[in-house]
């Protein structure tokens, strides 16, 4: 049986920094039922300190039988780069979107963000990018990569739950980094003063206190932080939600929303990367071309059942032609693995 070593940035084989992404997780048992599997994980999440360190112990050791490596993250395509060419084998590097298009041409930015620069520099046989709006593909392209391929993650595919005929419920489903920009969601609700509605704020990171602060004069009326719920949990949320909203600075394409718009879910999104694609204003979304459209957008969704549903159903059927489940999704990462170890 052949051998893949997946080398990942990530603790527990989970991307904790930005979004709680199953798309490693998923991999590892899908490629584990058809490979025999080998993966390094650090013990926690390296800072920049501890991303040479962390790189030298990979390096340092040999793999002997191993066909494939496998880099998850921007350090780990990085290793997988230099450990293919060490055992004159394939590698992939597997990135979760990119932070880089808006510093293309800034050195400075460029060497700052070292560690997603020397991966896109990396020269891994092929890359897989996810399309999450941030232009990886551009990026990709700009360091001159030939061989890459650039997939839209999947969503599961629950049971949709009856329509809330109560209070109208808003969804905020995303790791409270400074870049999530959950501020923005806030102070639009604080201004709708006579909005009928709940938010609720799924979710855990560095901003939460500030966020809580922000949200003080609706804190446990009309604003509610949930914390970092079990994945199943957070999708009952989002699927009894009326309204889905995201305000990312990079872009806001995450699988939050895919999920919502699968689910037939009202979204309202800030116009930042590629979202325009996904979420075309009074069609499929509402499409917020600045952080000042968000509070009216907000009270009109409210006040609008009708438009609510019309704007649900137009992003389900959009789901429905563009996204597939997680299933074919990974399985196709799968076929790509066994092909290029063939």
């Amino acid at each position: 049986m052949a051998t893949i070593l997946i080398v990942t940035d990530f603790p527990n084989l989970e991307y904790q920094k930005d979004s709680g992404t199953p798309t490693l997780q998923y991999f590892v048992d899908a490629i584990g039922k058809e490979l025999s599997t080998f993966v390094i994980t650090p013990c926690r999440a390296p800072r920049k300190m501890d991303w040479l360190r962390y790189t030298r112990s990979v390096l340092r050791d040999t793999y002997p039988g191993v066909d494939l490596v496998y880099g998850a993250g921007c350090t780990s395509t990085y290793i997988a780069a230099k450990l293919g060419r060490r055992m004159n084998i394939p590698s992939i590097g597997r990135l979760y979107g990119t932070y880089l298009y808006p510093y293309l041409h800034n050195p400075l930015q460029l060497s700052i963000k070292f560690e997603e620069t020397l991966a896109f520099k990396a020269k891994c046989t092929t890359y897989v990018i996810t399309n999450d709006g941030t232009k990886g593909d551009v990026v990709a392209t700009h360091f001159g990569i030939k061989s890459s391929h650039f997939w839209i993650n999947g969503v599961d595919t629950p049971k949709r739950l009856p329509i809330n005929t109560g209070t109208p419920i808003i969804v905020s489903l995303a790791r409270l980094d400074g870049w999530k920009r959950v501020d923005r969601i806030i102070r639009a609700f604080n201004k709708c003063l006579y909005l009928d509605a709940k938010l609720y704020i799924i979710g855990d990171g560095p901003e939460r206190d500030a966020l809580m602060k922000l949200a003080s004069f609706n804190l446990n009326k009309k604003i509610f932080f949930m914390g970092q719920l079990p994945r199943v949990q957070a999708d009952l949320m989002l699927n009894t939600a009326d309204i889905f909203i995201s305000t990312n600075d990079y872009s806001n394409v995450s699988n939050s929303l895919l999920q919502a718009m699968s689910l037939g879910k009202c979204c309202i999104t800030l116009d930042t990367g590629d979202t325009w694609k996904f979420v075309r204003h009074d069609d499929t979304g509402l499409l917020a071309e600045s952080e000042k459209d968000l509070p009216h957008m907000i009270q009109m969704a409210v006040d609008n059942p009708g438009l609510r549903t019309k704007l649900g159903i137009n992003a389900m059927c959009f789901a429905a032609t563009h996204f597939e489940s997680w299933e074919k999704r990974i399985q196709r990462e799968v076929n790509l693995v066994k092909e290029m170890i063939v």
